[in-house]
């Protein structure tokens, strides 16, 4: 499963996956002389997407959460398309740190295998074909790549948006009904307006 996973994200349309590619073909190819410093990189770099992915994949959970918190308030059925649309994002940026990490592990399994080949008497191609990548990228495609993803994204941000102003309104709807109460309670001799006009007028603010 977890292979098939690795498949489909390779093949996905997103932009990371170029430069992704390109750094992990350079430090495959890299010889003794600049083998350290290509690793240096790549690492550097598959460690950045893999913070940034989860991070990612953590901002899609979050807003599903609160979509599906603002469907039990509201029955309103866009919660339920936005839910879904959060969760694939969440799903996505997941399958792909996963992905980074195991091109983490992939990458350091070469650099044993290099620094094995530069300390023995016959140095040996350590590099692995099957991660071999053509520099030759065709440039519609990493513009096309480059567009979906920059699209996905822009999507998302208009539905976190949309969660997180929903979990600011239900927040304060619940506070002013909670202060709303507590006056009254307090104040019974108080001739108050009603309290759906009071919660509305004050989240309105």
């Amino acid at each position: 499963m977890f292979k098939s996973i690795n498949e489909t994200i390779d093949k996905a349309p997103f932009a990371g996956k170029y430069s992704t590619r390109l750094l992990v073909s350079d430090y495959i190819s890299s010889d003794e002389s600049n083998e350290k410093s290509r690793f240096a990189k790549t690492a550097s770099f598959l460690g950045v997407m893999v913070v940034a992915h989860a991070y990612q994949a953590y901002l899609g959970y979050n807003a599903a959460e609160s979509h599906v918190e603002s469907y039990q308030n509201t029955d309103n059925p866009a919660d339920v398309m936005l839910t879904a649309l959060d969760s694939s994002y969440a799903f996505i940026n997941s399958a792909v740190t996963l992905r980074q990490i195991n091109l983490m592990k992939r990458v350091a399994q070469i650099r044993s295998k290099k620094l094995d080949s530069f300390n023995s008497e016959a140095p040996k191609d350590v590099s692995d074909k099957k991660e071999r990548t053509s520099r030759s990228l065709a440039k519609k495609g990493i513009v096309a790549a480059g567009v979906i993803t920059l699209a996905g994204q822009a999507v998302f941000l208009g539905s976190y948006f949309d969660a997180k102003t929903k979990e600011y309104t239900n927040e304060c709807y619940d506070s002013a009904s909670e202060f709303y109460d507590t006056y009254a309670e307090e104040h019974p001799d108080i001739d108050i307006v009603a309290k759906e006009i009071y919660t509305d007028e004050f989240c309105a603010v």
